[in-house]
């Protein structure tokens, strides 16, 4: 029957037919069966069960309940399986019985002392086929063929034996005892076997061990330690055993054990490489260190922990060995446009990209910092990012919001989210608190798009995507097919797009294509020999860590290819491997952790440990290896610690929110509808309910302050849900006296808000 035709005098004439013919009149068989006098009952009662008691019917009789668990029910059903043969284990009751594990835990504490109070034995574990005597027997006819009788081995090869000795004898090492074993000589006599057998396998003659050296040197072998437990870790384990040590071993053998020498690079050396770079380059950041002299840039990280510390050690402003920031960008833009320089985007990228980079970085674009500098189209305040201008109070309210959004889109402005957020991010994020999304702020304001937009496509051209590949080059990021399709997947197939293929693409950008294909080269020895000793006269640093990081990496897996070895390769080659750089690692000393603290000290930096770990791991690791505490560093330098700890005066942050803000902000809110109850606010706002709760003791004072009534706010809410889960049920069929079990929480929050505002 239609929902429209029904009324409660039929309901109720409905209801009681059914219970009077015999019919299940539970929730569940409604539902499936007369769904229409479901959703009716609901619309007309309120909810299912005020339908059934108002037709007179008791609404206990017709609820399917779950079965009732007592301690007697418990131990009846556990005996009837214990009877029945089934398997009592807790595990297995679970599975095959359920409800029964639970109510045994309920009522006993545990499922071990219901097991107990049943009279039955615990634990219940079906040993299957064993007995006592076929345990015993087992176990005896193991131990006489030899077999490891250790209870680790053999849960990994029987564990049904184990389970049926703990079974039998109440633990494995008891049924070991009963069978006249000694479990610790069991133990024993297996690790002296395995000792042995390792023993023999890996047993060499001293003879055989100089006679194998001897050859290995021969065939220019790699004898040092490493590379020799890498290849032949018998063979140097037989000689440290036979000779004490490995060194020993070769010495017996007649060779002199190889021991090189790591070249040490000159301060002044390093220090002079960075003046001339300098020369040529106004700033030149880590990142173009490493592209522009890779050498020099790994020399210095080694030799003075980081490349600004070289910089600085130079005699050089370490300013400019970092990236602009803020104001130093507009200052630079303003001096480069004193100087006649091309401003454009496409020159500044390639004559300074650091500075096209914190452009984008601290003012949203480069475009917008011309404009800020005074050097492009005048912007208004509100594009001006949040970075450049000093903090004011809440920044809209939601009538100044939707006043925004109408303006902007009466002077034709993009009004899409994207665009939006990327000039007006404030804007955005004020409708989206008020409005609960940007969305629901346009259609509030009036100015909702009637399609969605389109997301704007960046639009590659010729002369942008050579100057791309070109920076890229030159910043040394490897511009090989596979790693440009991992990382900048749009620029490959943007250049693919305009030249036809990826290489075309490079030779138009004036960039050597032939050392990135390097797998489409065919190589052999000679032609690898002749690359090796090219990139040796180039002054390259042929260990392998630094060809696996820098843009050679292809071709360190090419030698490996043909030598096996990377060291063969260079012998191959005539490179002595004794001749390459390595890296000092006993740079800081006392003495230069305290110069380096004082020098903190007189820029202004922090002193404290967590600043120095933030900003200068390297430092914080020096003072833990040659100090005993980082008081004893300061204790050394002249500082004390005490004044180091206490923060500043102009380093503390004025507190965002106030009285009169947080009360301000609750009115609106209120005056706009949204949820103010404890929990709401909690979850959805919490910057603000800490505010509220620190500054006026409570959230619900804080509310009465505000002028905000807690009850009757709490029972407009409730009201709220209530008729909107009442429509949910009439459309959906479920009962709303189960959906309000859902919202207790809700309902108790409500009362204990109000209970605390009359107290």
């Amino acid at each position: 029957m239609p929902a429209a035709f029904w009324d409660k005098p039929r309901i109720i004439q409905a209801l009681r037919e059914a219970h009077r013919t015999g019919g299940d009149l539970s929730f569940t068989a409604i539902k499936a069966t007369k769904s229409g006098l479901l959703c009716a009952a609901a619309a007309h009662f309120g909810s299912y069960r005020a339908a059934v008691a108002a037709a007179g019917i008791d609404y206990t009789q017709v609820h399917r309940r779950p079965a009732i668990w007592n301690r007697r029910r418990v131990i009846e059903l556990l005996r009837d399986l214990h009877r029945q043969g089934a398997d009592l284990r807790e595990s297995r009751v679970a599975r095959n019985v359920p409800g029964l594990q639970p109510a045994a835990r309920h009522y006993f504490g545990s499922y071990r002392k219901a097991v107990l109070a049943a009279g039955l034995k615990y634990p219940p574990t079906n040993p299957g086929p064993w007995t006592a005597r076929r345990v015993l027997d087992a176990i005896l006819e193991r131990s006489a063929k030899g077999e490891d009788l250790r209870q680790g081995a053999m849960l990994r090869t029987d564990a049904s034996l184990v389970l049926a000795a703990a079974h039998y004898f109440g633990s494995y090492l008891a049924a070991l005892a009963k069978a006249g074993l000694d479990h610790s000589r069991i133990s024993h006599r297996h690790a002296k076997r395995e000792l042995l057998r390792v023993q023999q396998n890996l047993k060499y003659p001293a003879p055989f061990i100089l006679a194998e050296l001897r050859r290995l040197n021969a065939a220019g072998e790699d004898l040092r330690d490493y590379p020799m437990g890498r290849k032949h870790p018998r063979l140097i384990g037989a000689a440290r055993r036979r000779f004490g040590t490995y060194r020993q071993a070769l010495l017996a053998a007649g060779i002199d054990p190889p021991s090189p020498r790591r070249r040490r690079w000159e301060m002044a050396e390093i220090l002079d490489g960075i003046r001339e770079v300098f020369k040529t380059h106004q700033r030149l950041t880590s990142n173009q260190a490493r592209g522009v002299n890779s050498k020099l840039w790994q020399v210095a990280q080694w030799n003075f922990g980081s490349w600004e510390q070289a910089v600085r050690d130079a005699g050089i402003d370490p300013a400019r060995a970092r990236p602009p920031h803020g104001e130093e960008v507009l200052e630079l833009l303003r001096a480069k446009h004193a100087a006649g320089a091309d401003l454009s985007w496409d020159a500044m990228l390639l004559a300074d990209p650091p500075l096209v980079r914190a452009a984008g970085k601290h003012f949203g674009s480069y475009r917008r910092a011309l404009g800020i500098a005074g050097l492009g189209p005048p912007l208004n305040a509100d594009s001006v990012p949040r970075t450049s201008r000093p903090r004011e109070g809440p920044g809209f309210t939601a009538d100044a919001v939707l006043a925004a959004l109408r303006e902007k889109h009466a002077a034709g402005a993009d009004l899409r989210y994207r665009a939006m957020y990327a000039a007006h991010s404030a804007l955005v994020r004020a409708a989206k608190f008020y409005f609960e999304s940007y969305l629901k702020a346009l259609q509030q304001a009036g100015v909702a798009p009637t399609t969605p937009g389109r997301r704007r496509v960046y639009r590659w051209t010729r002369d942008r995507l050579i100057a791309e590949l070109r920076l890229l080059q030159k910043t040394g990021q490897e511009l090989s097919p596979s790693a440009m399709q991992k990382s900048h997947s749009g620029l490959e197939s943007s250049v693919r797009h305009h030249f036809g293929t990826y290489r075309k693409g490079l030779e138009a950008a004036g960039i050597d294509h032939e050392k990135l294909f390097l797998r489409q080269q065919r190589w052999n020895r000679s032609t690898v020999v002749d690359e090796l000793r090219r990139l040796h006269r180039a002054g390259r640093n042929l260990r392998p860590a630094p060809m696996l990081k820098s843009k050679d990496r292809q071709f360190y897996a090419v030698v490996r290819q043909h030598f096996r070895t990377w060291w063969a390769g260079l012998e191959a080659a005539g490179i002595d491997r004794r001749s390459l750089p390595r890296p000092s690692h006993h740079f800081w000393t006392q003495e230069r952790v305290v110069e380096t603290l004082k020098r903190r000290q007189a820029e202004g930096k922090p002193l404290h440990w967590s600043g120095i770990q933030k900003t200068d791991g390297k430092l914080a690791n020096a003072i833990r290896k040659n100090f005993e505490s980082h008081d004893a560093a300061l204790e050394a330098a002249g500082i004390d610690p005490a004044q180091v700890r206490l923060r500043p005066a102009h380093n503390r942050r004025e507190p965002y929110w106030t009285d009169k803000l947080v009360l301000q902000t609750l009115r609106d809110l209120h005056a706009d509808g949204h949820d103010l109850r404890y929990r709401p606010m909690k979850q959805k706002s919490q910057p603000l309910f800490f505010a509220a709760k620190n500054l006026f003791g409570s959230y619900v004072n804080a509310l009465k302050q505000a002028g905000v009534d807690y009850w009757n706010m709490s029972q407009d809410q409730l009201a709220r849900e209530r008729s909107a889960r009442q429509s949910v049920s009439c459309a959906t069929g479920v009962d709303p006296s189960v959906v309000d079990q859902n919202f207790a929480g809700a309902v108790d929050v409500a009362v204990d808000g109000a209970g605390a505002m009359r107290e």
